[in-house]
């Protein structure tokens, strides 16, 4: 009996170790906060790059991930979205607008190494963006428009959270008129929706309650899936995961947690003369000492900027 009991104890283990996702490892290393920036003009050449900083100073990597050039060359895409890193920092989704002269819309969803070059290519339905990674890696999150024909505000268009396959193909709608998402390392989902943030418990049918009820948006779930970051009037904000009183910590958007727990990466828009000025900087939660990470702005408003970023993330390397 003591046998058999055993052999069971070590085989519910087995299993909970098998389940266990690749984000459970915390706190992690901090490696590179990566984003993607489009350098060029919208309507000739353009080179879409991703930036990769190092966590503390230094300048960034440039790395090439396609481009378009109108004049009589090939053109490989037209727009690259936000990179997403897998929880073990190997890899990277973003979405890919790609050009195709067969098609009117053609999207796609590459699937980067973390060098930046592409390994994986997962054919979609429609144009999402805005992908993550499940703690498992086996699945996506990803914003899409909804159903032309649904009613909406005149000039403006609804948008929804879908939950996506492996491979790419939808699975289910998680969270109408939400406009992003990020999934937790313990398997919530926090979602952007109706002027506030949501969290859903995927696990239990019907499970969700509201976090936050204001006009917050760009959600970003911790690494100890304890404290949820947020944007809000212009400015970064936290709340526990249970529930709370949120607490501002400085101006900017697009907030990214490190694997460690201890900053929070983000970008800040900074007006200068008539133009606004976008840079990347970090705030530590201990001291709220924020620094700029880039060494100079990485778009503008000036209308002869030829950059365009998009929202950063941060990649988690394993302990040592």
């Amino acid at each position: 009996m003591r046998i058999a009991r055993t052999a069971l104890l070590l085989a519910l283990a087995a299993a909970a170790v098998a389940c266990e996702p690749a984000a459970a490892t915390f706190p992690g290393r901090n490696g590179e906060i990566v984003l993607a920036q489009e350098i060029g003009s919208k309507y000739a050449n353009q080179q879409m790059s991703l930036l990769r900083f190092p966590p503390r100073f230094g300048r960034p990597g440039d790395v090439p991930v396609c481009r378009v050039q109108s004049f009589g060359n090939t053109v490989h895409c037209q727009h690259l979205g936000r990179p997403a890193l897998t929880p073990d920092g190997t890899r990277m989704v973003v979405s890919v607008a790609e050009a195709n002269p067969w098609e009117p819309d053609p999207s796609a969803i590459w699937i980067l190494n973390a060098n930046g070059e592409r390994i994986e290519r997962l054919q979609v339905n429609a144009g999402y963006w805005d992908a993550r990674w499940a703690p498992d890696e086996s699945a996506f999150l990803a914003v899409r428009l909804l159903d032309p024909a649904d009613p909406a505000p005149p000039g403006k268009q609804r948008t929804g959270v879908f939950l996506l396959n492996r491979d790419g193909s939808e699975r289910s709608l998680l969270a109408a008129d939400a406009t992003a998402a990020d999934w937790c390392a313990d398997g919530r989902v926090v979602v952007a929706q109706h002027g506030g943030i949501r969290v859903l418990e995927l696990t239990r049918p019907g499970g969700s309650r509201r976090l936050t009820r204001r006009r917050d948006a760009e959600p970003s779930c911790s690494p100890d899936s304890r404290r949820v970051a947020f944007t809000r009037r212009g400015a970064i904000w936290t709340i526990p995961l249970a529930g709370g009183r949120p607490r501002r910590l400085t101006p900017g958007y697009a907030p990214v947690w490190s694997p460690d727990g201890r900053q929070i990466a983000y970008l800040r828009k900074v007006r200068r003369h008539l133009d606004e000025e976008t840079f990347l900087n970090r705030i530590g939660l201990r001291r709220l000492v924020t620094r700029v990470v880039s060494d100079g702005y990485l778009e503008s408003t000036d209308p002869y900027s030829d950059a365009r970023v998009q929202d950063p993330d941060w990649q988690p390397l394993p302990p040592r």
